[in-house]
């Protein structure tokens, strides 16, 4: 082989190596962070990777300035202890500029005995914000530096429970859902924070169904409560509007993040059982697989990579073993 030849052998092999990263770059140019600006060697020490999040389907959202749509575990081994825990991720900027990664860890329930910047929750903010997840009214909330009065709405992250702020100027509402063109009253409504009944729309099935919608803070965008608009219809006796949205519902469950569900994987979606889902494809065409769970107080589809209910049996029995090594401690001899 010539000389000529093995350079320029040498210089395709150095363009294709400096190709990747250009093209990874490229990809999230556009985004609101910049993948070459993250730490990953500081997030390493806490389980996370580029190639991890990218296999998740997530590195796409955090860069778009978005959180994570699934709770992540995170794991901090210090020497002397291991700190872990699942939480729900997203990217921000320090006071220097620096994009940092925020971890929004798991309550066991929202905290609404406290003060929410100058706000105190009467009776029924805190009934409406465990029942539906939104507080129903907008209420001006003071800034901690500018203290200034800002109009926002509130609502309760359902993955986290902590709550959620959006001021009522940033709120972006759909001028038309599921056929259905919004008034200025109606868009009116939802930008006060208070549920909408909308009637004759149409599903993904061609059938017509009403139901509220109410814009959701942690969502960034308006949900249906079909809970409420089937409450409402059986007070009114309208029963064919509560199968309706019911088969409304049902067509959500067809798919989850693209892979289609049989229909007993449906059925059991719909009535609130554990689903295993197999072979879900990510962004990179890698399969994966976790359990699904329908919500119905929070009108919401859950995902777990692990059993929720093993997690849950799990730390029962963790804990039944704890009490009993305390409890043979304590009988120990007596002075």
């Amino acid at each position: 082989m010539s000389t000529k030849n093995t350079e320029r052998q040498g210089e395709l092999s150095k363009e294709n190596k400096v190709a990747e990263p250009v093209k990874e770059q490229e990809q999230y140019k556009a985004y609101k962070f910049d993948i070459k600006d993250i730490d990953w060697d500081s997030l390493s020490r806490l389980g996370l990777s580029k190639e991890k999040l990218q296999e998740m389907d997530l590195l796409d959202s955090l860069l778009k300035g978005y959180k994570t749509k699934d709770l992540v575990a995170i794991n901090l081994d210090l020497g002397s202890a291991v700190f872990s825990l699942d939480a729900r991720l997203s990217l921000e900027k320090s006071e220097h500029g620096k994009v940092v990664m925020a971890l929004e860890g798991v309550k066991k329930y929202p905290n609404l005995n406290v003060p929410l910047y100058g706000h105190d929750f009467s009776k029924e903010d805190k009934h409406n914000l465990l029942k539906t997840g939104n507080m129903g009214r907008v209420v001006e909330l003071t800034h901690p530096t500018t203290k200034e009065k800002i109009p926002s709405v509130v609502s309760v992250d359902r993955l986290t429970n902590n709550l959620i702020v959006t001021r009522v100027e940033r709120m972006q509402l759909p001028k038309q859902v599921k056929g259905i063109v919004l008034s200025q009253e109606q868009l009116q409504t939802l930008k006060d924070g208070k549920p909408l009944l909308v009637e004759g729309m149409t599903s993904a099935k061609g059938s017509l169904f009403n139901a509220e919608i109410q814009y959701n803070a942690a969502k960034g965008h308006i949900e249906f409560l079909f809970d409420n608009t089937n409450k409402q219809s059986q007070n009114q006796g309208q029963t064919q509007n509560q199968k309706q949205s019911y088969s409304q519902l049902s067509d959500d469950f067809k798919t989850f993040r693209g892979k289609e569900l049989d229909q007993k994987q449906q059925a059991d979606l719909l009535a609130g059982k554990l689903v295993l889902v197999k072979d879900i494809i990510d962004k990179k065409g890698n399969a994966y697989e976790g359990f699904v769970r329908f919500k119905k107080e929070f009108n919401e589809v859950k995902f777990y990579f692990r059993s929720p209910d093993k997690v849950e049996q799990s730390n029962v029995q963790s804990q039944a073993e704890k009490q009993s090594e305390q409890s043979q401690k304590s009988k120990g001899p007596k002075i």
